[in-house]
Formats: structure tokens, sequence, C-alpha cells
């Protein structure tokens, strides 16, 4: 089961992820537009970025598994060495976690709107500096995750079954010694403070600024009765606020089950963390 999984999603990923990221890049050509610029689409421009190189980082890192898949040390090169250490170990987390907390200025942009009836918007200076902030936050976040990987240089007949090339030393990325000392210290804290910082908590928020934006919505629902003028504005403000809805329900979906994994990493023993989180995740 566990190798059909496997397949299954390396196929899902190469099938779809390129698809995702054409998407993307469309939508934020669109974003790019005179007529479309305003505060929202250039959060959800910066969403588009983080997924695209997320979603293609790991469809590129499919594509490699898949070609590379044969017993060859001209596989294990330097560069691809590099490439999962910076691109995949680092920059993809980084990615994910600040679209998390995009959803969450998202979240309070439409509160705002909402609760002064259009009349308040957050200016785009302020948004830039919201922005910047949670990926300045998120880095700071993540620096013991900088800790947890390096590269090392390894015998070939160590990866394979090749007497030919057995003498061989190949890099590969893999987990770093110190990740492991001091009772796992090194782990433990990346994974708490991954684990609350980039998906436990902007969830939290967003439970509580869904909860507050449904709210908002039943209380419109009740001024539909007035002219059409109005119903038609106050029409278009639901469709907006239901859209980012969407949006932070989504996000919620996705970064639970890994704030809930990252936690448990955090606390669990050596073997209990071997038995549960790395099975689930």
């Amino acid at each position: 089961l566990a190798a059909l999984n496997g397949a299954v999603y390396i196929i899902f990923v190469l099938f779809v992820g390129p698809l995702i990221v054409v998407m993307n890049l469309f939508v934020m050509f669109i974003m790019t537009r005179k007529e479309v610029r305003s505060t929202y689409t250039f959060v959800f421009f910066l969403m588009a970025l983080n997924q695209t190189v997320v979603i293609g980082s790991l469809s590129f890192s499919m594509f490699k598994t898949l070609l590379f898949a044969g017993c060859n040390p001209w596989f294990y090169s330097l560069t691809w060495a590099l490439f999962d250490l910076i691109v995949m170990s680092q920059l993809v987390s980084l990615c994910k976690a600040h679209a998390t907390w995009l959803a969450v200025i998202l979240a309070l942009m439409r509160l705002m709107s909402v609760r002064s009836h259009g009349t308040s918007e957050l200016q785009l200076k302020l948004v830039l500096l919201l922005c910047g902030g949670a990926l300045l936050f998120v880095f700071i976040t993540n620096i013991p995750n900088f800790l947890s990987y390096t590269i090392y240089w390894v015998r070939f007949d160590s990866l394979c079954d090749n007497t030919d090339y057995g003498e061989m030393m190949v890099p590969i990325t893999f987990d770093s010694i110190e990740l492991y000392k001091n009772d796992c210290l090194i782990l433990r804290l990346s994974s708490l403070l991954t684990g609350v910082f980039h998906s436990a908590l902007p969830c939290v928020l967003l439970i509580v600024l869904s909860v507050v934006l449904i709210r908002f919505l039943r209380k419109v629902s009740y001024i539909n009765h007035q002219t059409f003028l109005e119903f038609t504005i106050i029409s278009q403000a639901d469709r907006t606020t239901t859209l980012l809805i969407l949006v932070m329900i989504t996000t919620m979906i996705s970064e639970i089950p890994q704030a809930i994994l990252g936690l448990l990493e955090g606390f669990l023993s050596d073997q209990m963390r071997e038995q549960v989180t790395t099975k689930i995740s």
C-alpha cells in the first residue's frame, strides 16, 4: 500500500503540478494589469507566487526522482544536493508558511473593510509592511530548520548496489548530526516553532476571523430588502467576502494537519515519533 501510495503521489504531482504552475502564472499575469490592481490583488499575487515556488519545486523534485530512478553516480551531483538543501528543505517551507500568513493578512483587510462598510481600506504601504513583516517573522522562526540539514559525501556503494563505482564519493542532503544532539533539541525546537508559528497560530487566527466574517455576512443579509442599487453593492461585497472565507477554509484544511504533526514531533519521544508522526506525515 505504501509503495502504491508513493507511485500514485509521484504521478499525481507530475501531471497536476505543472498544470497548477501554468495556471498560477496566468493568474499572476492578469493581476499585474492596471485595471485590476489593488491591495487585494497584490496579496493574492504574493500568495500565487509562493504557491508556484512550492508546487514547481515539488514537481521538479518528483521529475528528478522519476528520471534518476536508476543507480548511476552521475545522478548524485553537487547541484542536486544544493537544490535539495536550499530549495526543498528551506525555501519550500518558507513559502508555504508565508502563504498561510498572507491568508491571515487578507482576512484582516477584509474584516476592516466590512466593518467600515467599505470606507476604510489598508493603504498599499501598510500592506507591504505587513507582508514583509510576515516574511521576516517566518524566516526568524525557521532558523532552527536551517541547522537541520547538511550535505554529506558518502561512498556510492552505501546508496546503491553497484560494484563498478562503489568507492566513488557522491554528495547527498541528509539530516544534520546536530539535529539529534542534546536529546534531539534542535529537532524538537524546529518542529515546535514551525508547528506553532507556521501553521497552528495562523490557523487559530483564521478560525476566529472566519467566524467574525461569517457573522458580518449574516448581518448584511438582513439589509437585502433595501433598494436595488444597494442590494447590488451588498451582493458584490458578499461575494468578495465569501471568496476570502473559502480561501481561508482551504488554507486551514491544508495547514491544521501539519500543525498537529509539528507539535506531536516536538513533544513525543523518539520511539513514538517513529511510530506515529513519521507514518502519518
